[in-house]
């Protein structure tokens, strides 16, 4: 497919998809276990191609829990405990 059958639309986001690809993009990721918890830390940066939660979400705020997991979020990370079996 060349890029005069594609749509403006898809034409824009694969040159947008292309820029973000060319710079930098910082994340961290720690993860660490004690006795039966896990305990993880992720961020990433706001230059991410799906933002930093995915689907292009920026910011979260709040607390999920279900099983035996609750993540944490705290506007630009994640902290989340779980049980490992």
């Amino acid at each position: 497919m060349t890029k005069d059958q594609l749509t403006k639309e898809e034409s824009f986001w694969i040159d947008w998809a292309r820029i973000l690809k060319t710079e930098k993009k910082d994340s961290i990721y720690k993860t660490f276990i004690l006795r039966s918890t896990r305990f993880w830390f992720d961020w990433r940066s706001a230059k991410s191609l799906m933002g930093r939660f995915g689907g292009g979400w920026q910011w979260r705020l709040g607390i999920q829990a279900g099983g035996s997991t609750v993540i944490i979020h705290l506007l630009i990370c994640s902290m989340g405990i779980e049980r490992v079996t």
